[in-house]
């Protein structure tokens, strides 16, 4: 894929704040940059992945019910932070 250039208005502050980063790592600012921006939208990723999964699940107890209650999602949990390979426990209504 062909590169892409980007206007940035950064204040002062930040213009500063990258200059003295990329000397201290010897590294040159747009990489440090397009770093930034990488982890920055990872993390957007996955915050959107989680709130479409999230709907998902939503809509399917909306249509079917099932569901696992608070007491025994917890125990499961207990379960594995013990190291136990507890198997998932059963939905209900």
């Amino acid at each position: 894929m062909a590169s892409a250039s980007l206007t940035l208005e950064l204040s002062p502050e930040q213009n500063l704040r990258l200059q003295r980063l990329a000397q201290a790592l010897s590294r040159p600012e747009d990489a440090l940059l397009r770093e930034a921006l990488d982890l920055y939208l990872d993390q957007a990723d996955k915050r959107e992945q989680f709130r479409l999964e999230t709907i998902d699940a939503w809509n399917s107890f909306q249509e079917d019910g099932l569901h696992l209650s608070e007491e025994e999602a917890h125990t499961w949990m207990e379960r594995l932070a013990g190291g136990e390979r507890a198997e998932v426990p059963k939905c209900h209504r």
